[in-house]
């Protein structure tokens, strides 16, 4: 039976010339995409807010307060979840409208359907800055891969029906950014791959976006919060790649880190 799939675009209502610009890029590829309402920061709420996100929870675990920027970010994300589900889909690609497209997106369609069922959760963008691959799973023309820690930005996923249901039923209230969350969605059981080579990467509309226009620079609610929640992030994640890999491969792993090249 084949899987049922679709690719989704977030994109405010006011922002053709974004949605154009992801539009034309998967009509040179011969792929429909469908829009998903993003959502405004300027006619948030406050009811809305208090509904969605939470102050407490901000403070235990982000680095400082939430600007309306990044809450209407997370709903507008969370609105691409529920169209998964309320399709039916298996799975569904959830763009950012400031993405590049890869000339081989739509191979990259085929190897995610066929592994279908072999991950939750698949980052299909570029990371921000060079990493170095702790594990790799070669599968042919394309590579599940595991970092240490992933970089930000959450502008490129493969989501499956499984995470975006987990994700609805256990991440509200949220307290930190769509893309930092990520690196929490072990604890809903949620399986995370990394796909090489990534199939999108940021376009010049980034620069532009209206997430930064909200950015007021709020302070970090104490001294040494990013370092305290760093060393915490590092040792969880280091001990479930132990529980996954057994000791001995995860030395293994690290030891030959040492000699790979930071990528992309």
């Amino acid at each position: 039976m084949p899987v049922k799939r679709k690719i989704f675009v977030i994109n405010l209502k006011d922002s053709v010339d974004r949605y154009n610009y992801v539009k034309s890029q998967f009509d040179k590829l011969g792929l429909e995409i469908e829009r998903i309402e993003g959502v405004d920061a300027n006619a948030l709420t406050q009811e809305r807010i208090n509904e969605t996100y939470s102050p407490l929870k901000n403070r235990k675990t982000y680095v400082r307060p939430l600007h309306k920027g990044q809450i209407a970010c997370y709903l507008a994300h969370i609105n691409a979840w529920e169209a998964i589900l309320e399709q039916e889909l298996d799975y569904a690609i959830v763009l950012e409208d400031d993405v590049i497209v890869a000339d081989d997106f739509p191979s990259a369609l085929e190897f995610l359907d066929t592994t279908y069922g072999q991950w939750d959760f698949v980052r299909l963008q570029a990371n921000s800055k060079p990493k170095k691959v702790f594990c790799e799973k070669k599968l042919g023309r394309f590579s599940f891969v595991q970092y240490i820690n992933t970089t930000g930005a959450a502008f490129g996923s493969a989501i499956s029906n499984f995470a975006a249901k987990k994700m609805i039923s256990g991440l509200l209230p949220f307290g930190m950014p769509v893309d930092v969350n990520q690196q929490y969605y072990y604890k809903l059981g949620i399986h995370i791959e990394n796909l090489r080579p990534p199939i999108v990467s940021v376009g010049d509309f980034a620069e532009q976006s209206d997430l930064r226009k909200h950015d007021t620079c709020e302070k970090r609610h104490y001294p040494l919060v990013r370092q305290k929640l760093s060393v915490t992030f590092y040792i969880c994640r280091i001990m479930r790649l132990m529980r996954q890999y057994g000791i001995f491969s995860f030395i293994k792993n690290i030891c030959l880190m040492i000699f790979r090249k930071p990528v992309i």
